[in-house]
């Protein structure tokens, strides 16, 4: 309580400036960044603070992150920008449900449905592993398919600039 905000660690000025950011209650919060080169305990004690922020005052908080692990299980919405544009976009968990991971042999890719959105595609030996817009339907005994996770759901699009998943139109309620 005695030292100057200069003199505390890193951790402890992300701490400081996020209780002043929140002291005045804004309906929205944009923080850019705010987990960059913390240590896992302050990148945890700063999430937590956010979350008892969101919970006690119902504020909107927009974070940027490059660290998509600490998105994992604190964040709703997910909007990823590719090369200044907007890629992906949309509730987290309706988007991991409507992609799946399908993996098997590459002599049978052929095989797949030519419907079948795949946004990436790789190889490894004789295996294929497509990361692909559809539910976790059944392709074959054949074919291993599980949802994939958010890393992988965000790197698959960062990995295909042309690639996108936004929500559809929205009809507004008169």
């Amino acid at each position: 309580m005695r030292r100057r905000v200069r003199q505390l660690s890193g951790g402890q000025r992300a701490q400081c400036a996020l209780v002043l950011a929140s002291a005045k209650r804004p309906d929205l919060l944009l923080l850019d960044e705010p987990l960059a080169s913390l240590d896992p305990l302050a990148r945890h004690d700063v999430m937590a603070l956010l979350m008892e922020t969101v919970a006690l005052h119902g504020t909107t908080v927009v974070l940027s992150s490059h660290i998509i692990a600490d998105l994992v299980d604190t964040c709703d919405w997910l909007v990823a920008v590719n090369r200044g544009r907007v890629q992906v976009s949309g509730e987290i968990d309706e988007l991991l449900a409507g992609h799946a991971v399908v993996s098997g042999p590459v002599e049978r890719r052929a095989l797949l449905p030519d419907r079948l959105a795949v946004i990436t595609e790789g190889v490894t030996g004789r295996q294929v592993d497509l990361l692909t817009r559809a539910t976790t339907e059944t392709f074959g005994p054949s074919w291993s398919v599980r949802a994939p996770s958010l890393d992988e759901l965000v790197r698959g699009y960062l990995g295909a600039p042309e690639a996108s998943a936004l929500p559809g139109p929205v009809a507004l309620a008169r």
